[in-house]
């Protein structure tokens, strides 16, 4: 195309040229010298602008030339941002099908779901209502369980506490008592028991001591000597007796005296366990403090 245009602007000058020289070729009329001067002076001016003419159309095709090659130029990168443009519209449109798609999967997922809930709806609010319930119930216990330490230091009444040591202080004098009054009251059956063989055996011993003197009286000796034998062996066992008798007696007696040291000793611990669970004397709550600031009921 440059080959073309420099060809073009040749010829043109070249015709030009030939113009102004192909003036001589004609008969030239007989002109005064003076003015055959001034015509032949603007011929070579005609020359000269033709010349300068030529100059500038080819300066012109130069500047065409080069805004042709910039257009040129522009035409490509246009036509490579229309490709470009056009694969990212083609990006764009298959991303914009894909979500479309995805969106209408997701639409009929909502509507199944609205339609699941809406059929479920009852039960639904059944279900989050128990699941409210049991969620406070969680939380309560929780923290029910949370404040256990507080409540053992803080909410503590000292009265209570003293009373519930107290019988432990007392249990085992309370125990030694009893078992010292079961075993007096089993010595004193036995002493009585005793006693009472201990006197039978004694008449018994006097009855047959009268028999022995009958017998001596009436002449058998033998019979009043076997008897009085007899009853000698019958007051040696009556005294016996009276001799157990006598020692469960003293048994009984020292454990009765044990009773009071006992008592006392009982009361001794009573008062000590007292004084360690309310060592203040504090009276007792005017309400349970563990449930002193639940709420009335309904």
């Amino acid at each position: 195309m440059n080959n073309l245009f420099l060809t073009y602007a040749s010829w043109l000058l070249g015709w030009s040229v030939f113009c102004a020289s192909g003036a001589g070729l004609k008969i030239q009329p007989l002109l005064n010298p003076r003015s055959h001067i001034l015509e032949t002076g603007s011929v070579g001016a005609k020359v000269a602008g033709s010349t300068d003419r030529a100059f500038a159309a080819i300066s012109r095709a130069w500047s065409a030339q080069s805004v042709a090659a910039a257009s040129e130029m522009s035409a490509e990168e246009l036509a490579t941002a229309s490709l470009t443009k056009a694969t990212e519209l083609k990006d764009m449109s298959s991303q914009a099908t894909a979500q479309a798609n995805v969106a209408g999967i997701a639409n009929e997922d909502a509507i199944n779901a609205v339609k699941t809930m809406e059929s479920s709806a009852s039960e639904t609010v059944s279900q989050a209502k128990e699941m409210a319930v049991q969620r406070v119930q969680q939380l309560l216990a929780s923290k029910y369980q949370e404040l256990d330490t507080w409540r053992k230091d803080v909410l503590k009444d000292p009265y209570v506490q003293a009373s519930r040591a107290v019988p432990k202080a007392q249990e085992p004098y309370n125990r030694a008592l009893n078992s010292l009054y079961d075993r007096i009251q089993s010595y004193q059956s036995e002493i009585a028991s005793t006693a009472r063989q201990a006197t039978q055996e004694s008449e018994d011993a006097q009855t047959v001591s009268d028999q022995a003197e009958a017998k001596m009286q009436a002449g058998d000796i033998i019979g009043a000597n076997q008897d009085l034998q007899l009853a000698r062996s019958m007051l040696t066992r009556a005294g016996d007796l009276a001799h157990n008798a006598e020692t469960l007696q003293a048994s009984a007696a020292e454990m009765n005296n044990m009773v009071p040291l006992y008592y006392s000793a009982g009361l001794a611990a009573v008062a000590s366990a007292d004084h360690e669970g309310n060592p203040n004397s504090m009276p007792p709550f005017q309400m349970d403090p563990n449930i002193a600031f639940v709420p009335p009921p309904r």
